[in-house]
């Protein structure tokens, strides 16, 4: 069965949007996606005829194909996404949809509701769960193992989630895949170094998976293969420095190979010690994003992890020192969010200004502790489905101090405080250089009393 694997363009609204694991949401634009080669790259070492196309323009033909298989964000570009499934559908092929971070119930309303979705591929183990449903279907047998729902006559069976390897060093290189890329056209790129986390975010459908990692030489490989094009990386990995012996040898690598890269991660803030900054940043990375879960220390007893203040400052200092831009991520609208630990994330932020900065607007996700937090609070009151979550900036929620308008308007609060602040302003130029016109145009816009959205 030829099949076509299918990134919708990523322009949507203004915007450009990743169909990612792990959500990372909105993009740069001219964004390589990470997921699909690597599915391509799997699914043609298995001896199967598989194309991967990230696509530019509506204008796709299916001519040629058996299956289509499309990646389709659940923020933001949802519904344009499934539409490819619709035409494939009316093109007569058979159609899989692929959901970043498919939370409990998603993928199973997409198909009750969206008739021309023949299956979709649940989370774990995509690659595996893509490649046994296309035997199937040569046979013209039903699946019979995890990780689909498929349709059964007029019935929907959901085989479960497959169980996860503890490593991914099946996920072979793709940078045969990404030498049929016409790689010029991009300007930075994601690339998929480890999948699962270790820690205990009750907003996280991936707490408690523990960390998987790709064999070493199949990343640089792919790293080997776009750095002629591009040199701004985004590495999709919850903690890298978690595994650090993989770290140091992929540091080893890059160092040894002599690759020109830019490239950013993520990590915890006990991380951010000098010895390993400094590797790191001989490497070549220059940006670490920070996820603070919340600075209030009074939320501690009941199992909800806290961001120590003074373990974050330090770790944006070290990273300051060590020449890589800290990135603070602030997560706004948890259930015990109230006047007081919002004004705390303000002060942090203008006592210790960072170039960059997000708030983010917390959703309470299906399937993970937070949900059902929220509803045993009776903050979200009935179950929440695709609708609520597309286009969601907006909180989903009252918490049980604030509205969810007082959310929206501290969020607005936090960023003008901080960007129009002397300290950041200074910091900014400092580390950063003079602003892009995109950014003088959000810093004009939070003078007036505009909201811009994030500061970049």
């Amino acid at each position: 069965m030829k099949t076509l694997l299918l990134n919708p363009p990523k322009r949507w609204n203004g915007m450009h949007v990743s169909r990612e694991e792990y959500g990372i949401g909105l993009v740069p634009t001219d964004f390589l996606p990470s997921g699909i080669f690597l599915a391509a790259a799997y699914l043609c070492e298995k001896g199967r005829d598989a194309d991967a196309l990230d696509a530019e323009t509506p204008d796709i033909s299916f001519e040629g194909y058996d299956v289509v298989v499309v990646w389709a964000c659940i923020l933001h570009s949802f519904y344009e996404d499934i539409q490819y499934l619709r035409k494939a559908k009316e093109a007569g092929k058979k159609t899989i949809m692929v959901l970043n971070d498919a939370h409990d119930g998603l993928e199973m309303e997409a198909m009750q509701r969206f008739d021309f979705i023949d299956a979709a591929v649940r989370l774990w183990e995509r690659e595996i769960a893509l490649d046994k449903l296309l035997s199937r279907w040569e046979e013209n047998q039903e699946p019979d193992f995890p990780g689909v729902i498929f349709r059964k006559g007029e019935e929907l069976v959901d085989t479960g989630r497959m169980p996860f390897l503890p490593n991914l060093e099946h996920l072979p290189s793709c940078s045969k895949v990404l030498k049929e890329v016409s790689l010029r056209r991009y300007k930075s790129a994601a690339i998929t170094s480890g999948r699962g986390c270790p820690m205990t975010h009750p907003f996280c459908l991936y707490h408690r998976t523990g960390l998987r990692r790709r064999k070493v030489q199949d990343v640089v490989s792919e790293l080997e293969t776009i750095s002629p094009s591009l040199r701004d990386i985004v590495f999709i990995d919850v903690s890298m420095p978690a595994t650090h012996k993989w770290m140091e040898e992929l540091c080893d690598q890059l160092l040894a190979r002599k690759l020109k890269l830019s490239w950013r991660i993520d990590a915890k803030e006990w991380q951010c010690n000098p010895e390993t900054l400094a590797k790191l940043k001989r490497a070549g990375c220059d940006a670490i994003m920070l996820v603070v879960l919340t600075l209030d220390s009074e939320t501690s007893g009941q199992e909800r992890p806290v961001t120590p203040p003074q373990q974050m400052k330090t770790a944006i200092e070290n990273l300051k020192k060590a020449r890589i831009s800290p990135v603070p991520v602030f997560h706004v609208g948890f259930p015990w969010d109230s006047n007081e630990t919002l004004l705390r994330i303000k002060d942090f932020l203008k006592e210790t200004p960072a170039p960059s900065f997000f708030l983010k607007q917390l959703r309470p996700w299906r399937g993970t502790p937070l949900y059902d937090e929220c509803r045993n609070l009776g903050l979200v009151k009935r179950e929440l489905g695709i609708d609520d979550y597309v286009h969601s900036d907006y909180p989903l929620m009252d918490t049980l101090y604030l509205s969810k308008q007082e959310v929206e308007d501290w969020k607005y609060h936090i960023q003008s405080s901080v960007v129009l602040d002397f300290r950041y302003m200074q910091s900014f130029l400092r580390e950063r250089g003079l602003p892009s016109p995109k950014q003088v145009s959000q810093f004009l816009r939070l003078t007036i009393g505009r909201k811009p959205g994030a500061v970049k």
